[in-house]
């Protein structure tokens, strides 16, 4: 469980590469949310079949605040804001998953807040698609080899709107503001 990390020294360089070690066995780290305290970062652990929040320290140390426990093997994370707050939520997918999982953060501990079951998702990201200002989901559904897109009701909630047929498999699924709207 042995991760490298760099320090920046000015705005262009950067100190010799140093490897820690982590009970955390880290397969994925996604920004989480900034405080005034410290910066915060989602990580995800294949290995445990866990989610994680952590914070790594001047020295490159990582700390882990709270975690999550998977009934299956995640293979993906995204951050959004879905209840359009400042907190941030979680979303998880992946094959050895029932569904997605979506989890926020109370009072310090990484919860699970809902879950949509009945499908398997390779692959799913936050992504505002009605403008409404609460980001909605999108996610790739293996079996019947689509886009699924789940509107958000404003409180958090989620429900399946529509979906879109693919002709071959995905092999990279992402959220991008193409025109620097917002949306």
């Amino acid at each position: 469980n042995n991760y490298s990390t760099l320090t920046a020294d000015s705005r262009s360089s950067f100190t010799r590469a140093s490897e820690k070690y982590s009970s955390f066995s880290l397969a994925m780290i996604h920004p989480y949310a900034n405080d005034n305290s410290s910066k915060k970062f989602l990580a995800l652990s294949r290995k445990t079949r866990e989610a994680g929040i952590v914070t790594f320290s001047r020295s490159g140390n990582l700390s882990l605040n709270s975690k999550i426990k998977f009934d299956g093997f995640a293979s993906t994370i995204d951050v959004g804001k879905a209840e359009g707050s400042i907190a941030s939520n979680v979303l998880c997918a992946g094959s050895g998953i029932d569904g997605l999982v979506l989890a926020k953060e109370r009072n310090r501990r990484l919860i699970e807040s809902e879950r949509i079951k009945g499908k398997i998702f390779s692959t799913a990201v936050f992504i505002d698609l009605n403008y409404d200002e609460y980001e909605d989901i999108a996610a790739v559904d293996l079996v019947s080899n689509s886009i699924v897109f789940y509107n958000n009701d404003g409180t958090g909630s989620f429900e399946e709107s529509r979906s879109i047929g693919l002709g071959s498999e995905v092999s990279e699924f992402r959220s991008l503001d193409f025109n620097s709207d917002r949306f």
